[in-house]
């Protein structure tokens, strides 16, 4: 366990999956322990006001930095989601497209194409990511309401 103080917040969980989903290098996200708010700042949109604000809630430790998503998703969670369609040609497809140098880009291409996998896809990834921010917010020491 961390060495925070465990907190019960609400938590809105629509701003933290789009926070956590963020993979851009230029972005960075603060979860309030206090409310559940979700803080945001970018390099594009730096000002004084905006730095002064970062500096006092990285201050102190009522605020948590949300981590940056991942580069894609690993090939073993995009193996075992093919595993579990039920259609033969989809799971082919899917399965060369994982096979390619760079296989995540061209499973994206290929799900696109596949309207049954590609809703599939996105109700599997929307659970490994809730798994993901669950086992984050364990991490440290915040039990969602």
């Amino acid at each position: 366990m961390s060495a925070l103080e465990w907190k019960r917040i609400r938590i809105d969980w629509e701003e933290l999956r789009d926070a956590f989903e963020d993979l851009s290098a230029d972005h960075r996200y603060y979860l309030d322990r206090e409310t559940g708010a979700v803080h945001f700042f970018s390099a594009y949109l730096d000002n004084e006001e905006d730095e002064e604000e970062e500096r006092a809630i990285t201050a102190g430790r009522r605020y948590v930095r949300i981590p940056q998503a991942r580069d894609g998703v690993p090939t073993e969670e995009l193996a075992e989601f093919v595993a579990t369609l039920r259609d033969g040609g989809e799971r082919r497809v899917l399965t060369t497209a994982l096979r390619a140098p760079g296989g995540y880009q061209y499973f994206r291409e290929a799900i696109e194409s596949l309207p049954v996998a590609r809703r599939e896809w996105r109700r599997f990834s929307s659970d490994v990511v809730k798994g993901r921010i669950e086992e984050w917010l364990s991490e440290v020491s915040i039990e969602p309401l």
